[in-house]
């Protein structure tokens, strides 16, 4: 709808009106959410969720106008005069406040260590859906063929040396997961032990060889195709990993979910300079990184093929620079 709202009016119009609708929800949620307490909510948490959801709303309206997208065009590549700018802005901005709100009043760690844990249809649910939005997203069906939708996804053959940045980045964002995981452990024992029984419960019926994979895959291909393929053109690599590490809410407010963030980041780094059929790559092998156990030997091999990868690509790169470049052509 937001493609079609470029060039026909009464798609224009129907796409204010959803966005309108969406935020109204929010308000009108959080205004019967103050009054139909759930149990064990704490006042303070469902105030502090309160005034998130209503900023949160508030932030959507500013964005719905021409000037504020002006200014956030200083900062993101985005096209302040865009339909499909604006769905993305208020879109988002909804997710990132919904996800803060739900953070704020509620123990997303009890939540998940309680609650039922994932089954292989539930990851197929979760992860087709972002790929569909992908699609559509970039005008599948209104102002792109297939194959122009795949090229502005960055869906392309990579070369043999951006596979190797993608397991390499890889090996660093699993390196780096490590590290968060100890200095959550030095910082804070209670939370640290806490966040490992809510993960263990969460993918308790997926770790054997065909859950990981089952679980690199569709997450690593689909959540690359929505946030670096699609949303980081228009949105930026920051904006788009605050959304990416929102959607992240099983770690609840941890040191890992500040390595979610960073790792995104790096995603989006070789998606930049490379394209998103790397970053799928980064992504997928960081989760089978991620989900194997993890023991001194694991480490050491783990970090040996690292360090081959690091010395390949920089070997490719020095025999880049050393390639001498075409004279330019005479006028």
């Amino acid at each position: 709808m937001a493609n079609l709202a470029a060039s026909r009016r009464w798609a224009a119009i129907l796409n204010l009106v959803f966005l309108g609708a969406a935020i109204a929800f929010v308000v009108l949620n959080t205004v019967a959410a103050s009054f139909l307490v759930s149990p064990g909510t704490s006042p303070a948490g469902l105030r502090l969720a309160s005034a998130v959801q209503l900023a949160t709303a508030g932030s959507a309206v500013v964005v719905m106008r021409r000037g504020p997208r002006q200014v956030l065009a200083r900062l993101l590549p985005i096209d302040p005069d865009s339909p499909v700018t604006v769905f993305a802005l208020v879109v988002t901005i909804l997710i990132v406040g919904g996800q803060a709100g739900f953070q704020a009043s509620a123990d997303v760690l009890h939540q998940v260590a309680t609650g039922p844990s994932l089954e292989r249809i539930d990851i197929v649910g979760q992860e087709l859906p972002f790929i569909a939005a992908a699609l559509l997203g970039v005008g599948l069906f209104t102002r792109r063929r297939l194959a122009e939708s795949l090229s502005r996804l960055g869906l392309v053959l990579p070369a043999w040396w951006q596979l190797v940045a993608g397991l390499a980045l890889a090996g660093a964002g699993f390196f780096l997961s490590y590290g968060g995981e100890q200095l959550q452990g030095f910082l804070d024992p209670g939370l640290a032990e806490r966040l490992r029984t809510a993960t263990d419960h969460y993918y308790a019926h997926l770790l054997d060889p065909g859950g990981i994979a089952l679980i690199a895959l569709a997450a690593g291909i689909s959540e690359e195709i929505l946030f670096r393929g699609a949303l980081q053109p228009r949105l930026g690599i920051i904006w788009t990993s605050l959304v990416f590490t929102s959607l992240h809410t099983q770690y609840g407010l941890s040191v890992d979910t500040l390595t979610v963030f960073i790792t995104s980041c790096g995603l989006g780094l070789l998606r930049r300079f490379t394209n998103t059929s790397s970053s799928i790559v980064a992504h997928v092998a960081f989760d089978a990184l991620a989900g194997l156990p993890t023991g001194p030997l694991y480490l050491l091999w783990t970090a040996i093929a690292e360090a081959g990868l690091l010395v390949l690509l920089t070997g490719a790169w020095l025999v880049a620079r050393a390639r001498p470049q075409p004279a330019p052509s005479q006028p």
